[in-house]
């Protein structure tokens, strides 16, 4: 069968060869905030098969949760909300976002499923939700069987910047312990160990800016995790105007509008990271993409607070992306060495915001640009050895895609697919492109061709 978990809410099951419906089941609905943007996950829980799928809509009021369901008849085996009551104030876990963007990944070893959340709901506005907001901003463990939380952990307490977690977790072995790695729009990476959720390399939590007396509506958790780790992206605004100052990292939303970076449209977005066990080095994109706001605490009278009326833009007074007079969103693709926590090597992208998903195959790492390029570079030194332009392929476009790498009769193909989204500078256009060496491909025929040769051991 296939598997597919559809914006509708919808998860439908078909038969791998005709097509056919098998089953479908309602996840969630519109109705409450939810949708659907990952790719479901087929485990087997010990000895029994699951299809683990989460919902989207976080910023809709949606109350997130991580749903496994019988392959076979689409009945729901186990359901984990991720917003936790004890850590919001009154009732407001029941819309607090913390849903999932990505797809989860799977140890089975230790038979868990880990997943990385979403920002907690309203977006900006915290004066109605007083605690961390638990399992918001979060990289959640579970028992693949059971459902079960195993640990978690928490990279933006009480999140007020829209500061989700939309990459994938990525599974490595870290000095022989079996690892999870997370980077999220805060911009910071953490390795943890998967077996328990404690950092394998260290991390602190730090103080949060003061916070004004107009801004104490906020309720802002008094500290903040920030690792270790050399991160790829920039920390605070720059170049800015007299009329929008930035605010450091941690800083609460509060009625002044200031400029945040990163932002919710900044740090890591939803494209995949990647891991090559060759270099020891963990392949992201980084982006500069500022955004100004500000917040009262109006939410007595503000229609995008009301119960049944909620939006993300509650308590909202002003809203600005891009910045006016900020200079050029951009970013780089970059590799950060989990041996010494140092960035090992940039390539910068000046003119739009890197949102392509890297993939790792051998000594080279695959990724492309919103201007439609697609590269292929050193995975050691980030030197860039190959570049593909897609204006060269009637209605193909800009690169946010990941890569997908396989072999077939000896000849190993990288597939991209190039496309477009002119709200954030892409090359419009709709193309899925394949390439291989041209050696390889003329071996492998000729391999096909001669059926002596094909005899050979």
């Amino acid at each position: 069968m296939v598997f597919d978990a559809r914006l509708d809410g919808m998860l439908v099951a078909l038969n791998a060869k005709t097509g056919a419906v098998v089953w479908k089941t309602s996840v969630d609905t519109a109705a409450n905030g939810a949708t659907m943007t990952l790719a479901p996950q087929y485990i087997n829980a010990g000895t029994v098969p699951e299809v683990i799928v989460g919902i989207s809509g976080a910023d809709e009021a949606a109350r997130g949760h991580l749903d496994a369901y019988n392959p076979a008849t689409g009945k729901l085996l186990w359901r984990f909300w991720t917003t936790e009551p004890a850590t919001w104030a009154g009732d407001s876990y029941l819309h607090g976002g913390a849903t999932i963007w990505g797809t989860p990944t799977f140890d089975p070893t230790l038979n868990m499923v880990y997943f990385s959340t979403g920002n907690a709901f309203p977006d900006f506005f915290g004066g109605n939700r007083a605690g961390t907001n638990l399992f918001a901003s979060s990289i959640v463990a579970l028992d693949a069987t059971t459902g079960e939380l195993q640990w978690y952990f928490q990279w933006a307490h009480h999140d007020m910047w829209d500061f989700d977690g939309p990459q994938p977790t990525v599974l490595f072995s870290y000095n022989g312990v079996p690892a999870i790695e997370h980077t999220s729009k805060t911009g910071y990476m953490f390795i943890l160990d998967r077996a328990s959720g404690e950092p394998l390399i260290p991390y602190q939590e730090v103080a949060v800016p003061p916070t004004p007396a107009n801004a104490a509506f906020q309720n802002p958790w008094p500290t903040q995790p920030q690792s270790s780790i050399e991160s790829l992206v920039e920390h605070q605004a720059a170049g800015l105007p007299a009329a929008y100052p930035a605010a450091p990292l941690w800083t609460s939303p509060q009625p002044t509008t200031l400029v945040f970076q990163p932002f919710g449209e900044g740090g890591m977005e939803w494209p995949p990271a990647a891991y090559s066990p060759r270099t020891q080095m963990v392949y992201s994109h980084s982006r500069y993409f500022p955004g100004g706001y500000g917040v009262t605490n109006n939410a007595a009278t503000d229609p995008a607070c009301q119960p049944g009326h909620l939006t993300y833009a509650c308590g909202l007074t002003q809203l600005l992306l891009p910045v006016p007079g900020a200079g050029v969103n951009h970013g780089v693709y970059g590799a950060v060495n989990t041996v010494t926590g140092q960035v090992a090597w940039t390539i910068p992208i000046l003119t739009t915001t890197p949102d392509s998903g890297v993939s790792v195959a051998g000594d080279l790492v695959f990724f492309g640009d919103n201007s439609g390029l697609f590269y292929a570079a050193s995975a050691a030194t980030g030197e860039i050895l190959w570049v593909f332009d897609s204006a060269t392929v009637p209605n193909a476009g800009g690169g946010n895609a990941s890569a997908a790498i396989y072999e077939v009769d000896g000849v190993e193909y990288v597939v991209y697919g190039f496309g477009g989204n002119p709200g954030e500078s892409f090359t419009l256009g709709d193309a899925v492109i394949a390439f291989a060496l041209p050696s390889a491909v003329a071996a492998a025929a000729k391999k096909r061709d001669n059926p002596v040769i094909a005899r050979r051991p």
